[in-house]
């Protein structure tokens, strides 16, 4: 059996794309076939919520990075996916977590027990945290989700500073795959011209930004509102756009 591959969707800004982004991946690969194992590692719960899990009545991340509870205890069934839910008690575990030993190195000792999956996803808090260097720190592959404007940029170099020091002192292994532009309107010149910029940029770090781009749809927020997956709705713009995403994604894996 193939060794798990594990996939962190980061930026510090939000607002980006970047939970449903995580989402997406996770329907998409699931739909697929593929075994999926979906971390909520940002303490606002929303990839929870959009899987129609409540993150009280059930385990959680927290319990376990605790090890109060066992993996199996904290991953919760869902139709495409599996899921180990977030908890709101998350940013108090952050602060408990400074003052331990290996700290950057948690996630990646408790990922060590799980053969199971193709793909563990892991969904960051919009902040460069510790808990964001936690996913940094057992991944293989790091997606950036940007948004088509100009406050993105900075956010998105920050990010690749954070990774190439990660890659430096902390996982050789971690490797930016690419920058994925959300929320893209074509026929603007902005959009078009900050693409241009953040390709600048990916040429720069030794990395691209994928040829797909997502555009923006209502239908979008709706589909997360009923939480159904992305996925089951296949005429929606968006959903095209993530399904030829992860097919450029997974190209070459």
């Amino acid at each position: 059996m193939e060794k798990t591959k594990i996939i962190t969707l980061a930026n510090q800004k939000g607002g980006v794309g970047k939970t449903t982004s995580t989402l997406a991946m996770a329907s998409f690969m699931g739909q697929m076939g593929k075994r999926v194992l979906l971390i909520d590692l940002d303490a606002q719960g929303n990839a929870t919520l959009a899987s129609g899990v409540d993150s009280e009545d059930n385990y959680n991340i927290v319990d376990l990075l605790k090890n109060e509870v066992t993996i199996e205890e904290t991953i919760i069934k869902c139709k495409y996916y599996d899921i180990i839910p977030s908890s709101k008690l998350l940013n108090n575990y952050e602060k408990e977590l400074q003052n331990t030993m290996r700290r950057e190195y948690r996630l990646d000792s408790l990922f060590k027990e799980i053969d199971c999956y193709d793909y563990i996803i892991i969904d960051t808090p919009p902040q460069l945290s510790l808990l964001t260097l936690n996913a940094f720190t057992c991944s293989d592959d790091v997606v950036i989700p940007v948004s088509a404007d100009t406050f993105s940029l900075q956010g998105v170099l920050q990010v690749i500073d954070t990774i190439n020091d990660v890659k430096k002192y902390l996982n050789e292994k971690i490797n930016i795959d690419g920058i994925l532009i959300v929320k893209f309107d074509k026929r603007t010149y902005l959009a078009q011209d900050v693409k241009k910029m953040f390709e600048d940029i990916a040429s720069i770090e030794d990395t691209k930004v994928y040829a797909t781009q997502i555009r923006e749809t209502v239908r979008l927020r709706e589909s997360q509102m009923l939480q159904k997956a992305i996925c089951d709705y296949p005429d929606m713009t968006a959903a095209i756009d993530y399904k030829e995403f992860l097919n450029e994604y997974l190209l070459n894996k």
